[in-house]
């Protein structure tokens, strides 16, 4: 007996399936958000802070991670706990399924200052792209994380453009919130 979601095409009979953040997207609990920058100065950085709700009735599963860069090399950690200053900006979560009513319960925020201590969770260096002669052509780099977040806690998303020169930078974050 097939798993109760599977469906059968009526053309062919085959078996439909889609795959874990297809679902996601379906049931309105995939989220994203993307900052970017034509002008990131050398050191200069791009930061999300996330604060997870303190009631724990959602799990916060921060998922993937997208970046375009230019140049290399760009140093990528994600804190947690660190002592933080709230940033800027609140930003607004986008769900992936457009048709769903609902919101994210991770708050977010642009530019966190004073950031010191915590755990990093992960480090590495990403490399952007240059090209041939005077041209400079993008890197774009992807890697999942899927880290389940601790409630009542900040994260800090840091991507430090280490390169020596000014670079334009991309970054987007998907999470998805699962009930208990």
């Amino acid at each position: 007996m097939p798993p109760r979601f599977t469906q059968i095409d009526a053309t062919d009979g085959a078996y439909k399936v889609i795959d874990h953040e297809h679902a996601l997207i379906h049931k309105g609990i995939l989220f994203s958000l993307c900052q970017s920058n034509p002008a990131i100065a050398n050191n200069g950085e791009i930061l999300y802070q996330f604060k997870t709700p303190a009631d724990g009735t959602v799990d916060i599963h921060l998922k993937d991670l997208k970046v375009w860069l230019v140049d290399n090399p760009w140093e990528i950690e994600l804190i947690e706990a660190p002592t933080v200053t709230d940033g800027t900006s609140q930003l607004t979560p986008i769900n992936r399924n457009r048709k769903s009513s609902n919101t994210s319960q991770l708050t977010v925020y642009s530019d966190p200052t004073n950031i010191s201590g915590g755990t990093v969770l992960g480090s590495c260096l990403a490399g952007g792209g240059s090209g041939i002669g005077q041209a400079d052509s993008g890197g774009v780099d992807g890697f999942t994380l899927e880290y389940e977040l601790m409630p009542s806690t900040d994260y800090v998303l840091r991507v430090k453009n280490t390169s020596g020169t000014v670079n334009p930078g991309s970054v987007q974050v998907f999470w998805y919130e699962a009930e208990d």
